[in-house]
């Protein structure tokens, strides 16, 4: 009977423990600022422009956290592979505490949430869930992404106002603004003597009797579309 009583009484610790971690994790209705999604932006490039061992090399987003207003946040940058970050975050006890606290300091008091860990919005506003997950693939695009905070229901303000990210450095440039690419299609050019010589070769199946005069018909027509 003590045996049963110590298990659950560790068991009740564990739930308590992980309910209060998942109560961390940003919940409801948010709307970023230009400057909270600039924001959100870099840390996905995982550039560290500012501090020590990490100045502009590109590294993982490791951890993000937003003011419940979308006007202040505050992130943390992971100089390793993914997996050892995915390691480190489950063994580092303090770095949620510590990114919420620096958050609301510059908040001035407004409540701060985490809203993302490495490329995944963990924010619950009840959007589609498979779409928060960012896929690397898409920092080659940041107007994607963009696209896709906005689908979420997390900006509302125009995306072409933000500015460019270089995909080398992963620095934002303010020299220029995020466009929407432009998907090139190529026509395929189709010289004039191509045409006369499958019109020759057209005819001389038509001669030889290996195709109808119908399909000959239909098959001139096609050549010179």
């Amino acid at each position: 009977m003590k045996l049963l009583r110590i298990i659950f009484s560790i068991l009740f610790l564990s739930f308590i423990l992980n309910g209060n971690v998942y109560a961390k994790n940003g919940k409801g209705e948010l709307k970023l600022t230009k400057q909270t999604m600039q924001h959100f932006i870099a840390y996905l490039y995982g550039s560290n422009d500012k501090y020590g061992d990490g100045k502009n090399k590109k590294n993982n987003p490791y951890l993000m956290t937003v003011s419940a207003n979308g006007r202040s946040s505050y992130y943390f940058f992971c100089p390793a592979t993914i997996t050892q970050c995915q390691d480190a975050m489950t063994r580092d006890t303090s770095a949620i505490p510590d990114a919420i606290n620096r958050c609301e300091k510059l908040s001035g008091g407004t409540k701060c949430y985490v809203f993302a860990k490495f490329r995944k919005i963990v924010w619950n506003n009840g959007s589609n869930r498979k779409l928060r997950n960012i896929p690397r693939k898409l920092l080659k695009d940041s107007y994607k992404i963009a696209e896709v905070v906005q689908e979420l229901g997390f900006y509302d303000g125009d995306i072409t106002k933000l500015p460019a990210m270089d995909y080398e450095t992963g620095l934002v440039d303010k020299s220029k603004k995020i466009n929407k690419s432009k998907k090139i299609t190529k026509k395929k050019k189709v010289e004039d003597g191509d045409i006369v010589k499958q019109l020759k070769e057209l005819n001389s199946l038509l001669e030889s009797g290996v195709i109808s005069a119908e399909e000959f018909d239909k098959a001139k027509k096609k050549i010179l579309e």
